[in-house]
């Protein structure tokens, strides 16, 4: 079926002119999607539909182009912060490691919590290594 440009624009015009005193949102609606196809020049319903699939996919694009952004910037997050209990426990660890056995349980009991921060940063030291090698590759990709 195909609608000429008249029909299509003067059936918003129409719509317009009807609901201009009741003063609701779908004027707004009426009077959007009329400048709309003013602006690209829509004068199908055929082209009306070109023009939604061709939006809906940069919206798609767009989506995913910040979805993509979040994951980088939460993979940043995550990195920055094993990096910061690494370094922030990394003098308590080493001092750790340097005492005698026999001391060891007490200074182990003492900064438990400080000791397993670290240690499992330093577990994840290799992983921090790859995610920054990644972050370095892509934004050498962009």
């Amino acid at each position: 079926m195909y609608f000429s440009y008249a029909v299509l624009l003067s059936v918003f015009e129409n719509l317009i002119r009807k609901n201009a005193d009741n003063h609701n949102t779908d004027l707004e609606q009426y009077i959007e999607s009329y400048q709309f196809l003013k602006e690209k020049n829509i004068i199908s319903l055929f082209e009306l539909k070109e023009s939604i699939v061709t939006l809906r996919d940069k919206n798609h694009k767009t989506t995913r182009a910040i979805k993509d952004t979040e994951k980088k910037i939460y993979d940043r997050v995550r990195l920055i912060d094993q990096a910061e209990k690494y370094l922030k426990h990394k003098d308590t660890y080493k001092a750790y490691t340097k005492l005698k056995r026999n001391k060891q349980d007490t200074f182990y009991n003492e900064y438990t919590a400080e000791i397993i921060l670290f240690e499992r940063a330093f577990r994840r030291k290799q992983n921090l290594k790859y995610i920054q090698m990644e972050i370095r590759n892509r934004h050498f990709e962009e």
